[in-house]
């Protein structure tokens, strides 16, 4: 069932003219006709935040529809994302030996507490983390403004254990 489309008010906003539609169909089919659907998705880095983009097409009987936010992308919207971009890993250099403007980065972009920062800044530092490619972009401008070099790459495809998520932000 869909809960139909939405469309976003018009004005100085980028996203004005969007329509939202929230797809609830199972397994990728069509809620309308069953048949797969098709999907075209992107991220971008505008002003420091990450806007992000789902666009959905059904081969069977012609419907559309278009997703698109800023920040973190929602589900499905962010798996789809990272099957048709990739995973990408964010890695901090051994010079950084803080953890606090990492953790301040964090709090200002994800509004973590600060021992939700604390645990990712530690992971950053140990192993790096994993996210969409946007994700990984804004993570990086936050911390360039506080002196951190990020480096971001193509994360190797690993599978987590049942239970964890390789979601880093």
């Amino acid at each position: 069932m869909s809960t139909g489309p939405i469309t976003a008010p018009a004005g100085d906003d980028p996203w004005a003219g969007c329509v939202f539609a929230r797809l609830d169909g199972p397994d990728d089919e069509c809620i309308f006709c069953d048949t797969r659907l098709h999907y075209t998705a992107g991220e971008s880095l505008v002003d420091g935040e990450n806007r992000w983009f789902l666009a959905t097409r059904c081969p069977g009987c012609g419907n559309e529809w278009l997703e698109c936010g800023r920040g973190l992308p929602s589900e499905p919207a962010r798996t789809i994302l990272t099957e048709r971009t990739g995973q990408w890993v964010a890695t901090v250099g051994p010079e950084t030996t803080s953890a606090t403007p990492i953790m301040r980065a964090f709090r200002r972009i994800y509004r973590d507490t600060i021992s939700e920062a604390r645990q990712r800044a530690d992971q950053l530092r140990r192993n790096g983390l994993r996210g969409t490619h946007g994700e990984m972009l804004v993570l990086r401008h936050h911390l360039a403004d506080l002196g951190v070099g990020l480096e971001i790459a193509e994360a190797p495809s690993v599978v987590p254990p049942p239970g964890q998520s390789q979601r880093g932000l």
